[in-house]
């Protein structure tokens, strides 16, 4: 096997494989915090299919909640970090930027992914959502102009089968539905896109700022966005939802947006980006065994056979070698 090739693999393997005296404390805590971030974000997809069986809220209402909380979250940190400067600078010189980012990932793939869980199960949202990575590979090949090369062809050409596969083949449904939309399917691959312009637009401002302050300023206007369409469209503020339903939503916004998303750049300060990368397809991993075990999904074999061809597929484009950078 190339040299190129061993290195790639090992990024994925590195810790299944290793004895745990060849892992260093300081590796072990990356770990640690990236495997925390993978499990809420996992644990996202099956808290919306339960928010939604059991309770009627807009979509709309839940995406401006969640990224609200989130956003208090994400500025109490700030704030602990001494960084509160750096965001009204970056309002002040790079808003218009600010605003574009805000409207791809946190309007688009937010509102487009909670969505997305009102109509289809949660494997199936999670799995077309982790496309992001493929289309990350492709704007970034168009926009900045980064090299493809044969093995991120072969793993583009691997994960659109494994879409391809999942999405036309309708799924079995769990316990609020009896089979799945592909709308819901559409939505959360849409989401996945949005994340990917998200991402590669990002990096224009990681050279400028810190990725808190940029993530944080995105989350704060994209939110101010949420409460214009939410005013705009009149959709129903949730008066009367049972305390049940809000901690649903509290959830999703501490966690699963606030905390996740700060573990998961910690991690990147403890380990290389290539390992942490590898941890995201613990989250499809996480939502298809909890979906099949707690919502009572049924799987289908080409749902499974999809999945294994798709995270193959952008294995073989984010794991580039050694001394790269993921591209995700």
């Amino acid at each position: 096997m190339p040299k190129d090739e061993r290195a790639a693999h090992r990024d994925l393997i590195y810790f299944v494989y290793y004895p745990a005296s060849m892992i260093t404390k300081k590796e072990m805590f990356g770990l640690m915090l990236g495997l925390i971030a993978t499990a809420c974000w996992g644990a996202y997809y099956l808290l919306g299919r339960f928010l939604f069986g059991n309770y009627t809220i807009h979509p709309l209402m839940v995406s401006f909640l969640q990224f609200f909380i989130a956003g208090i979250v994400c500025a109490v940190v700030i704030g602990i970090r001494g960084e509160g400067s750096q965001v009204f600078q970056a309002v002040r010189t790079r808003g218009l930027f600010f605003l574009g980012l805000a409207l791809v990932g946190i309007v688009g793939e937010g509102v487009l992914l909670i969505y997305s869980l009102k109509y289809t199960t949660a494997a199936r949202s999670c799995l077309f959502a982790n496309t992001s990575p493929i289309f990350t590979v492709l704007l970034a090949a168009w926009l900045m102009r980064e090299p493809l090369g044969a093995r991120k062809l072969f793993g583009m050409v691997l994960g659109f089968a494994g879409m391809a596969v999942v999405l036309l083949k309708r799924g079995g449904g769990d316990l609020f539905v009896s089979g799945t939309s592909m709308v819901g399917d559409v939505l959360a691959l849409i989401s996945g896109i949005s994340w990917a312009l998200y991402t590669v637009m990002g990096r224009k401002a990681g050279s400028e700022f810190s990725p808190m302050v940029s993530s944080t300023l995105s989350i704060i206007i994209g939110d101010l966005i949420l409460l214009v369409l939410v005013l705009l469209l009149r959709v129903p503020w949730p008066l009367n939802l049972p305390l049940g339903a809000w901690i649903y939503v509290a959830v999703l916004g501490v966690f699963c947006y606030g905390v996740a998303f700060i573990f998961w750049l910690a991690a990147l300060k403890y380990l290389e980006a290539g390992k942490v990368g590898a941890l995201g397809y613990v989250s499809v991993i996480l939502a298809t065994g909890g979906s099949w075990l707690l919502l009572k999904e049924h799987l289908t074999v080409q749902h499974l056979f999809g999945m294994v061809l798709l995270l193959t597929g952008v294995y073989y484009m984010i794991n580039v070698g050694k001394g790269r950078k993921l591209s995700a």
